[in-house]
């Protein structure tokens, strides 16, 4: 809601327009007083390595597929990676590590295909040992997530979003609802085609504003958007959740939740907390039918609820509460039921893990996801899939372990077994035995004649990683609309040693990323920060800049004249001395060609001349933020 007709904004000198990379996330942080930037929870500390990868969904045929990455919060045109052809029913990955022409930072990506695909993507952060592993989220104009904020607690939300229009901007608004139907907060964005930028909320004065409330964060415009949400625990150390938002097309009465769990002993505190999320505007009840499928209630049925979730927000069913009556070390699947309207769920898990807590998180699956056949990218030592049969006949399923060489490994015991109507199975990678090479990571084909709805859980209590919950992919089924995928959040620390995929050119125009936040949340006005749009260059890495508010406009200092090292060669920028080790100076100038922007054109549309001459000046990516050689590191400038 832009109510800044009614509302005068605030001395623009009293705020100041923050950008910041943390973790590997580009930050829009907003009007953020600079003595108020918090440090962030340690899940996500030091960089981030991810890998995206895309799911082939027809049953018979190859498919061909692009990878178009786009740098977050940027304006450089994307890089298009180009993949082998995907054999029908398996899948491709990208390991952004491993590619030279990514340079470090967060991305978004584009992939397409002349096939239905499913697209995802799994980052961790080695640093903590936090994880997460998603599904690509469904394009909407109006996405849902869960928010909440209670007294002193540090948990981090954090929201990546993305614009799928790659030829136009998005102006997109942010409504964030807690208890009553109007919103306690409305900000204002907009991003350019393709590109995605990320919120944190942790670190914006806006939010931070906002009362202790469970409560929800919706986004609308009029371009479809994905986006990301990843929560960052306040009380360990690698404990990351993510979860794609969710388009209010996804709503409905019924809703399927594969994995549920009560921790026991130490971790009774923990277990599965179901956020539901009511996007309409009168209030519904909900209800929670768990059938067990191991632990202390293998075969029971338990009801929870029912609870009443208010118009435009949120409530919480938490089944590690003694009171929600589950008993300690169940383990199952439930189904989600609402009376009065339709609903949207996210369900977060915490794990015991010692004395650390471990998280994933995954959305609740519309009955229609329920699939024949589906796929689970990663099947290694630690993985475990929960299936759950929501018909009225039984099911006889079959797993199909593949090896990373793409051929089915031979099953020797565990890959066949059936499944009663409404029941509910789990089963870890343990009891499965297979060729496949010990302590190696393959993929897991399931296979059934009836629909079956699932999630892989991976890492958590006694692996090097978090716990990460990942919906299966459906292979069977898929239309033409189905041959694009977009991930809003992706990460690179830096390059790995590995033969890169073939990079291929592209010509798409600069782009364009704005932001505009609301200063308060109890009369919520809108003021303009404006990303400034550098020149398109071919590839690599471009940093946005956040421009001085209109009123507080310091005056442009001059700038020292850079030092020429030799004719037609690199050139010392200013202020780079004692800012920057002598030996990453050192290394840039003897072996220009390894850092981002030499020789490239300053205009590259434009012929080389003397208005147009080539970059040769070395300078920090942002002048305004301390070296970093990851998230702020060298580039070649212009003059």
């Amino acid at each position: 809601m832009d109510t800044s007709q009614h509302n005068p904004p605030p001395s623009q000198s009293a705020v100041l327009a923050t950008l910041a990379i943390v973790g590997g996330l580009t930050i829009v942080a907003g009007m953020l007083p600079a003595a108020s930037i918090a440090a962030r929870p340690v899940g996500i500390n030091g960089p981030s390595d991810c890998t995206a990868f895309a799911v082939n969904r027809d049953p018979a045929q190859a498919a061909v597929a692009v990878f178009d990455f786009y740098r977050q919060g940027g304006a450089a045109p994307p890089i298009s990676l180009a993949v082998p052809p995907i054999a029908a029913g398996s899948h491709v990955a990208i390991d952004l590590g491993s590619e030279s022409s990514l340079a470090s930072g967060a991305y978004a990506a584009i992939v397409s295909s002349d096939r239905a695909i499913a697209v995802g993507s799994r980052c961790i952060w080695p640093t903590s040992g936090g994880a997460i592993e998603d599904v690509a989220g469904w394009a909407s104009t109006e996405l849902w997530a869960p928010f909440a904020l209670a007294n002193g607690e540090r948990t981090g939300w954090l929201y990546s979003i993305q614009n799928t229009d790659t030829s136009q901007t998005a102006r997109m608004t942010l409504d964030v609802n807690g208890p009553g139907a109007m919103p306690v907060l409305s900000q204002n964005y907009s991003v350019g085609p393709g590109t995605a930028f990320t919120i944190d909320t942790l670190n914006n004065p806006s939010f931070l504003a906002i009362p202790p409330m469970t409560g929800t964060l919706r986004v609308t415009s009029a371009i479809p958007l994905v986006a990301e949400t990843i929560v960052d625990a306040s009380d360990d150390d690698r404990a990351v959740a993510g979860a794609p938002m969710q388009p209010v097309e996804n709503a409905a009465d019924t809703l399927l939740l594969p994995r549920v769990r009560r921790g026991s002993g130490a971790g009774a505190a923990d277990g599965t907390r179901v956020w539901v999320i009511n996007p309409g505007m009168a209030p519904v009840e909900a209800m929670l039918t768990i059938v067990g499928s191991g632990g202390a209630c293998r075969s029971q049925t338990f009801a929870v609820g029912p609870i009443s979730v208010g118009a435009a927000g949120a409530a919480v069913i938490d089944l590690a509460a003694a009171a929600s009556g589950i008993p300690e070390g169940c383990e199952g699947s439930a189904t989600l039921s609402a009376i009065g309207g339709n609903v949207l769920a996210t369900a977060f898990e915490r794990d015991a893990n010692g004395g650390r807590r471990d998280s994933g998180g995954y959305n609740a699956l519309p009955e229609a996801d329920a699939a024949l056949s589906a796929y689970a990218v990663r099947w290694g030592p630690s993985s475990v899939v929960d299936l759950f049969n929501p018909g009225t006949s039984s099911a006889a399923i079959a797993l199909q372990v593949i090896a990373g060489d793409g051929q089915e490994a031979v099953c020797h015991a565990g890959c066949a077994l059936t499944l009663a109507a409404g029941a509910a199975v789990s089963v870890p990678a343990t009891a499965v035995d297979t060729t496949l090479t010990p302590g190696a990571t393959g993929s897991l084909r399931v296979v059934s004649d009836v629909p079956l709805a699932g999630v892989v859980a991976e890492g958590g209590p006694g692996t090097p990683y978090d716990l990460t919950l990942s919906p299966l992919h459906p292979l069977e089924g898929g239309s033409p609309s189905e041959s694009r995928g977009h991930l809003a959040f992706l990460g690179k620390s830096g390059l790995a040693q590995a033969t890169p995929t073939v990079a291929m050119a592209t010509a798409t125009p600069a782009l364009t990323a704005t932001a505009t936040t609301a200063p308060t949340a109890t009369a919520p006005v809108t003021v303009t920060a404006t990303v400034p749009v550098p020149t398109a260059t071919p590839r690599g890495r471009v940093t946005s800049t956040v421009a001085p508010m209109p009123s507080d406009t310091p005056t442009a200092a001059p700038t020292p004249t850079p030092t020429p090292l030799a004719a037609g060669g690199p050139q010392l920028g200013p202020s780079l001395t004692g800012r920057v080790p002598a030996a990453a100076i050192a290394a840039a100038l003897a072996d220009p060609s390894s850092v981002w922007g030499w020789n490239v054109p300053c205009n590259p549309n434009v012929p080389v001349g003397p208005h147009n001459p080539l970059r040769r000046t070395l300078r920090l990516q942002n002048p305004n933020v301390p070296y970093h050689p990851l998230f702020n590191g060298l580039v070649f400038a212009c003059g």
